[in-house]
């Protein structure tokens, strides 16, 4: 599902796909090793054209970096460095 949305573009794949930063926030909350395979495809997404998509990003990853207890920084390097620009 993340894939299609994420990567292909397809917003047609569900109702959820205009959900979709929602529903990664969400699942990082419950177990952020859940999106393991996602995180990647966001790092793709900061590196985007399309200025609002690439704020749409940076807003979750600001998120997701600053959760409480989150160590996603330190367990994704490359992600941490291309969010910082």
């Amino acid at each position: 599902f993340f894939n299609q949305v994420l990567v292909m573009g397809k917003s047609s794949v569900s109702d959820l796909s205009e959900h979709v930063f929602d529903l990664i926030q969400e699942l990082f909350a419950i177990d952020p090793l859940l999106l393991v395979s996602v995180m990647p495809q966001l790092e793709f997404k900061l590196k985007s054209n399309d200025g609002e998509e690439r704020l749409a990003v940076v807003k979750l990853l600001a998120k997701l970096f600053g959760a409480k207890d989150s160590e996603l920084a330190t367990q994704n390097r490359p992600l941490w460095q291309c969010f910082l620009g």
